[in-house]
């Protein structure tokens, strides 16, 4: 088997895989949605049950005011706001960067830029397929060397 003819066959097999892949992509997402719907209301009737076995009267409500920890309490976001604080007179920082500043747009845009170029830089060189050891990406401008 050639090269080239080893290249086109795994071309058409990771073809073949795609297109597969896409047209099963409906029927899992409903297979997946079926499922999450059956575990949602055993998950319920599970709830359900505890809650009426429990010694203390407790309303579904009440389940759902306490959570289920993910959302940081107002003790742990003051503590990160305090942390925050002590970190900018640390480092002398006057102001927090708003999404409206002029510094903070410009910033955002340089590396924006930068990360496109060396996206751009990469896929040209990869799809040029050099040895490894040539590719080189500067990492200050995004261009190629």
């Amino acid at each position: 088997m050639t090269p080239s003819h080893r290249l086109d066959l795994l071309t058409d097999a990771l073809l073949h895989y795609g297109r597969r892949k896409s047209t099963d992509l409906e029927v899992q997402l409903l297979q997946r949605l079926d499922k999450a719907e059956k575990i949602s209301i055993l998950a319920q009737e599970d709830i359900s049950s505890v809650i009426r076995e429990a010694p203390v009267l407790v309303s579904e409500g009440e389940m759902e005011e306490k959570g289920d920890g993910a959302s940081p309490t107002e003790t742990e976001t003051n503590k990160i706001e305090d942390s925050l604080l002590n970190m900018e007179k640390k480092h002398r920082i006057g102001r927090r960067w708003q999404e409206s500043d002029s510094d903070f747009q410009s910033t955002l845009k340089d590396v924006d830029c930068e990360l496109r170029g060396q996206l751009i830089c990469k896929a040209r060189t990869e799809s040029s397929c050099p040895p490894p050891s040539e590719k080189k990406i500067s990492r200050w401008t995004g261009h190629c060397h």
